[in-house]
């Protein structure tokens, strides 16, 4: 009975899968960028469930980089909000 699922116990749905594989890109990104010392410190800006993700997909010394995060989409903001908004939210 321990090798059973549980009958609730939930699969990932199409679109966690999706934002499973969507986050492996930024990471790598992040990843390639530290190696070639493009930055010393990240600030990571991602809906909550997002930044989650990409939390978990970054390697240890590249995680140690980031020094600040705001959990808020942020996508829909026009340009001159998203300036605003991220200048009040994380001293930039």
């Amino acid at each position: 009975m321990g090798d059973q699922r549980h009958a609730l116990e939930a699969e990932d749905s199409p679109i966690e899968h999706v934002a499973d594989l969507f986050v492996k890109s930024p990471a790598d990104k992040l990843r390639e960028g530290r190696l070639a010392n493009c930055y010393g410190k990240l600030m990571l800006v991602a809906g909550p469930r997002l930044l989650g993700k990409l939390r978990d997909e970054l390697d240890a010394p590249t995680a140690a980089l980031v020094v600040r995060s705001l959990d808020r989409d942020v996508g829909e903001l026009p340009d001159h909000e998203l300036e605003c908004y991220l200048a009040e939210h994380l001293d930039v």
